[in-house]
């Protein structure tokens, strides 16, 4: 017995010794990266410290943690450095949280004042916007009413009433008609990104040795249609290209 315990004490020292090092190395490790909060950087930018809320604004997004005014403010720290592109994508990110339509058409001035493509104003893209803005309380109701069905349907058995066969059969239609719908929703909407980098190639295929179809700019706002490995296809102006999954930003 206590050879087995003088064992498992040798291998606790083996596992935890590497890490009580690196603690006592490095003992101030927790406090250089103290826990950024949306308060902190709210703070900063209302003092006039833009620059410093800009990069506590980036931590934050890069965490998952965002919030619609967040980005507005970002987009307006971007815009008076004279960074459009930036600008832009902020602006995307806060057009597809919200749907706003005058964030829609400050995009649309943006891209043409600075040549940049992807950004029109189309009837589909309107529809985009609606689902986007509307499409959880669509599918809120959609998935109330299966739900409804399915109690109106258990409480007439559980009454042992008598349900007329073609009544359940157009029930168990209208209940699987209201989930395809709620599918049909999640998948209407199409994937964004935007062109990170100047001077990124677009190739007519997904391989490096495939044609090149055009260089492209940053800043443009391309609709994602499928993906290879680390090659996207995308479409931008009418044009089906691939590039690298590293040269695009995801906007929703």
């Amino acid at each position: 017995m206590q050879k087995h315990a003088l064992k498992f004490s040798i291998l606790l020292c083996f596992v935890l010794g590497p890490l009580g090092l690196k603690a006592q190395e490095n003992p101030a490790s927790a406090a250089q990266s103290p826990k950024i909060t949306l308060q902190q950087a709210d703070s900063l930018y209302s003092a006039g410290s833009f620059m410093r809320s800009l990069d506590q604004y980036k931590g934050l997004l890069q965490q998952g943690k965002s919030s619609p005014a967040m980005l507005l403010k970002m987009a307006r720290i971007e815009e008076g450095r004279q960074h459009p592109v930036e600008a832009m994508y902020y602006l995307s990110l806060y057009e597809a949280q919200t749907g706003s339509w005058q964030v829609m058409n400050k995009l649309e001035q943006l891209a043409k004042a600075n040549g940049l493509k992807g950004y029109e104003i189309t009837d589909q893209y309107r529809g985009i916007l609606l689902l986007n803005r509307y499409g959880n309380g669509v599918q809120a109701v959609f998935l109330g009413m299966v739900l409804l069905g399915l109690f109106v349907l258990g409480y007439l058995r559980k009454k042992q009433k008598r349900i007329h066969p073609v009544n359940g059969i157009l029930a168990g239609v209208f209940m699987v008609l209201m989930l395809l719908i709620q599918i049909a929703l999640y998948q209407a909407l199409p994937q964004y990104a935007q062109v990170e980098n100047n001077q990124t190639y677009a190739l007519e295929g997904p391989s490096a040795a495939a044609p090149l179809a055009q260089m492209l700019q940053a800043g443009h706002r391309v609709t994602i249609v499928g993906q290879e490995d680390m090659w996207v296809q995308i479409q931008l102006d009418k044009k089906t290209l691939w590039v690298k999954q590293k040269a695009l930003r995801p906007i929703n």
